[in-house]
């Protein structure tokens, strides 16, 4: 299976900032469900995402600087999927396990070598707000324009080094 890899830049923002950046860019966020899983493997990230009736499947690998990103839409939110059984059988990952779900409220805006996504994620009591600006084509470095974007929102770039999924197992390990 072909993997893509996802280059992106994140800054974790306030609720005031999420809140002006929807009005802004005069965006809707949308209601998305990620339920995480574990496996036997360190660097491997595993999830189901449910967005609008739809189930994706992504494993994401660490490799160096960045992650190879596997996904495909499946059927039913269930691990026990044929073609997601095969990937990890790709990846010698023998014991997956479920840990737990963080919703996320999503609104993005296309730009010409990006995407630019506005999140509010809710986890295990927590909240939190985040921009991401995902690149299409990782050969294409489009920094500048996620730079404009933070500079016309009056927000100070600070690289958040914690994916959603990395935020969610440190909130697990506090419980």
């Amino acid at each position: 299976m072909e993997a893509h890899i996802e280059l992106e830049y994140k800054v974790m923002i306030s609720e005031e900032i999420y809140l002006k950046m929807l009005d802004f860019y005069q965006l809707e966020p949308v209601k998305q469900v990620n339920y995480y899983y574990n496996a036997n493997k360190p660097y491997h990230a595993m999830r189901i995402r449910e967005k609008e009736g739809k189930y994706i499947f992504t494993l994401k690998v660490r490799e160096n600087n960045y992650h190879k990103e596997y996904e495909f839409e499946i059927k039913e939110n269930n691990i026990d999927d044929p073609k997601i059984q095969s990937l990890l059988k790709e990846f010698d990952i023998t014991s997956v396990q479920y840990i737990g779900k963080m919703s996320t409220y999503r609104a993005t805006k296309e730009f010409e070598h990006g995407e630019l996504c506005i999140d509010k994620s809710l986890y295990l009591g927590e909240t939190d707000y985040e921009i991401e600006y995902e690149l299409k084509d990782a050969k294409f470095d489009d920094f500048k324009t996620f730079e404009d974007i933070l500079k016309e929102n009056g927000i100070k770039y600070r690289p958040s080094k914690n994916s959603k999924f990395k935020r969610f197992l440190n909130a697990l390990n506090k419980e």
